[in-house]
């Protein structure tokens, strides 16, 4: 389990976080094909939703989570800039 935060969506930028998590994972040695599970542990709020509407073999995809989760925080982010 990585020593590092939960994610926030207060506090935190998505890719921000992502970006962190990926060099943490990296100088753990972690096999890629497990970031999408240590990751999802990480989630809260409506970032574990989006984890949990996924299929279960693109929930294990950490690419597809990945571009999923900044999909669905860039179009919220912009939704506020209008709103």
């Amino acid at each position: 389990m990585p020593k590092m935060p939960y994610f926030d969506e207060n506090t935190d930028s998505m890719d921000s976080y992502l970006n962190r998590f990926e060099k943490v994972a990296d100088a753990q040695g972690w096999r890629k094909e497990n970031y999408a599970i240590c990751l999802s542990a990480l989630l809260r709020g409506k970032a574990s939703d989006v984890y949990s509407h996924l299929s279960p073999d693109k929930a294990s995809d950490y690419d597809y989570l990945k571009e999923a989760l900044l999909k669905h925080y860039q179009l919220n982010e912009e939704k506020v800039q209008i709103g």
